[in-house]
């Protein structure tokens, strides 16, 4: 991948790299921790239950694009 990423700055240094790196693998921790608490209070609260859909899951494989989740998740 010898291609720049659009809008990345040239020329970090690997400690710069580095720091982005980690500190966006928090924040994308952070939002995932956040996305899974609201799934299991909208599952606690049945707000899949539309008389059609069989379960939270079922929801979630309907209306949530699927490179959105990993099958564990489900």
């Amino acid at each position: 991948m010898d291609e720049p990423c659009v809008g990345e700055k040239p020329a970090l240094t690997l400690r710069e790299l580095e720091a982005q790196i980690t500190e966006l693998a928090g924040h994308l921790n952070a939002a995932h921790y956040r996305w899974l608490c609201l799934i299991a209070e909208f599952d606690r609260r049945h707000g899949w239950s539309d008389g059609a859909t069989q379960s939270c899951a079922h929801w979630l494989n309907c209306y949530v694009p699927s490179r959105t989740m990993s099958r564990s998740q489900t």
